[in-house]
């Protein structure tokens, strides 16, 4: 297990998370008609920040665990998956069931009002396939009650598959392999959009969700395996400014949902670069601030949907303040990702953090074959 830390990469989380929270949002404002078009454009590829920390999540998993697997046996596979539930599902058990007062606040006491949809969401199957972590594993009519969750079971199958994937790649050190996986991989995500999509769109449907969170993890997985290959030179500040450059660009002229694909690739090229750069880029995104909201940023990701919908009731009954104005926009921004943070922040410190530590203590580390080292490395 290696414990050294890629800060800049932690800092890339709370970049993607915080995407994901203006974006959905922007679901409750009027961003496209407040908002220049170009404005609207970037937020509206926010849903894009799941992609980043999926390929991102592949890459760091593969820096922390991939030498682990240099065989497979049963001790070993089952540490793994101990760590990985020790660091996901108690917040998101706590996400959760943090949305069972809202539930009966509606439907009993009417404290407010939910659409008929909404409360269609709210029964016991779907909040079985919460808990069992399996809201995103594209099974017909299965979401969960915390609707951004479906990521973290998702990320979850990714772990599953983790282990002999680790076991494969830790057998093949051909840079030339990794490269050309990844643009096999790219190459049958494109293909796939054009024949199941009408290359309307990049991403598969619902359905075929495991799809896009496999194939963007073994990216991930691939690059760990490329980045101590690749040269130093090649990872610099001006290679940042520039991905990060074209990103936005792309985001903001409003290309068509099938050219996300390029989106994502420059995303792999990002996280590629910042694991080795130690730019102005690199020390920005390793910065108290950036590294803290990266820290915190699973737990922002799993409050923020919980905190919108509350906020956007309580403005919507106070209605002091016009929501057609830029006035509201600026309000209603400020205080949901102020609150979605100080939210992730509580989850983080109260259960996240405490849980982790207390799970690795009584659960995991008191097994007499322990082969783990402590790291808060883990994504």
């Amino acid at each position: 297990m290696c414990s050294k830390q890629i800060h800049a990469l932690t800092g890339v989380r709370g970049i993607a998370a915080l995407w994901v929270v203006v974006l959905h949002g922007a679901n409750y404002a009027s961003v496209a008609t407040l908002l220049p078009e170009w404005t609207s454009n970037l937020i509206n590829k926010g849903w894009l920040g799941v992609d980043l920390f999926f390929i991102l999540s592949g890459f760091v998993i593969a820096y922390v665990h991939q030498k682990d697997f240099c065989r497979l046996n049963y001790s070993l596979i089952t540490k793994f998956f101990k760590l990985r539930l020790a660091r996901i599902y108690p917040a998101h058990l706590a996400a959760t069931l943090i949305l069972l007062p809202i539930v009966v606040g509606a439907s009993v006491f009417s404290i407010y009002s939910l659409s008929q949809g909404a409360y269609a969401s709210y029964d016991l199957k779907h909040f079985l396939f919460s808990i069992t972590l399996t809201n995103g594993w594209g099974i017909p009519d299965s979401n969960g009650w915390n609707f951004p969750s479906w990521s973290v079971a998702s990320e979850w199958f990714a772990y599953l598959m983790f282990p002999p994937l680790a076991w494969a790649f830790n057998k093949i050190k051909s840079a030339k392999f990794f490269i050309t996986l990844i643009l096999l991989i790219f190459s049958i995500m494109h293909l796939a959009a054009i024949t199941m999509n009408d290359a309307s769109q990049y991403m598969p449907q619902a359905e075929w969700i495991l799809l896009r969170v496999a194939s963007e993890f073994i990216i991930g997985c691939c690059l760990f395996n490329l980045f101590t290959q690749a040269p130093q030179i090649l990872c610099t500040d001006t290679a940042s400014v520039s991905i990060i450059g074209i990103i936005i660009f792309l985001c903001i002229i409003g290309l068509p949902a099938f050219f996300d694909g390029l989106i994502i690739i420059l995303f792999s090229l990002l996280i590629l670069n910042l694991s080795r750069a130690n730019g102005f880029v690199a020390r920005v995104l390793s910065g108290n601030v950036m590294i803290y909201l990266g820290r915190i940023s699973y737990s922002i990701y799993l409050t923020h949907f919980t905190v919108l919908i509350v906020f956007n009731q309580v403005l919507k009954r106070t209605n002091f303040i016009e929501q057609s104005s830029i006035e509201y926009l600026l309000l209603f921004y400020t205080g949901y990702i102020a609150i979605s943070i100080i939210s992730g922040n509580a989850l983080f410190s109260l259960i996240e953090n405490h849980c982790r530590r207390f799970l690795r203590t009584h659960w995991i580390e008191k097994s007499p074959k322990a082969v783990y080292k402590k790291t808060e490395n883990t994504i």
